[in-house]
């Protein structure tokens, strides 16, 4: 009995602590549409407008942007955040490299 009792509670432990807490940081941006990605043409290439980026570059390939705001040019404010493993997809490596981002909401400036 007493076995088992510490059986249980340290199974219970385990699985708690072993939890994952899957939700990832995102961030509300302002950016500029540039224009389709040379080598994934499905996906296009942002501009931020402030480059305050960790990753130090000035611009992302987006991975969900609404086909209605695919407009170069365009001025957005999206929120964004870094792409979990499972999301991340390979391209031709023709064009400029750019970090990946996906877009959680877009909304005109």
């Amino acid at each position: 009995m007493k076995f088992r009792s510490l059986w249980i509670i340290f199974s219970s432990f385990i699985l708690l602590t072993s939890c994952e807490n899957d939700e990832i940081e995102s961030e509300w941006v302002d950016v500029t549409v540039i224009g389709e990605a040379v080598d994934c043409r499905e996906n296009w290439i942002i501009e931020y407008e402030d480059p305050v980026s960790n990753d130090g570059f000035d611009r992302f390939q987006e991975i969900g942007l609404p086909s209605e705001y695919k407009t170069e040019g365009l001025e957005l404010n999206l929120r964004i955040r870094d792409p979990k493993k499972e999301e991340s997809f390979p391209c031709t490596s023709l064009g400029m490299s750019y970090p990946l981002k996906v877009i959680l909401e877009a909304k005109r400036e």
